[in-house]
């Protein structure tokens, strides 16, 4: 679908300059949503709900930077995500 076919930096620039980027961009956050809850169940079903978050954590937060909030969940959560974190020393 649209993923496929189109960067994010050029659906950026054209949400920007056209109308017809906004509506690639709705069906490519409709498609980024349908396959994350779709990936989401599987892990759940599959008893790997914890290791689906932290795979997903490691592709959104390469560098390690993952927001203090979403580890603040994590941790209530009782979700280890250390190995997603960048080092604080």
């Amino acid at each position: 679908m649209v993923c496929k076919k189109y960067t994010r930096a050029y659906l950026h620039c054209l949400v920007t300059k056209d109308a017809m980027g906004s509506q690639l961009l709705s069906y490519h956050n409709l498609s980024f949503m349908m396959r994350l809850s779709r990936d989401l169940h599987t892990s759940i079903v599959e008893g790997r709900f914890p290791e689906f978050v932290r795979g997903f954590l490691r592709a959104q937060f390469p560098k390690g930077d993952v927001p203090k909030r979403v580890c603040n969940a994590m941790e209530v959560a009782g979700i280890d995500i250390s190995e997603c974190r960048a080092s604080t020393k």
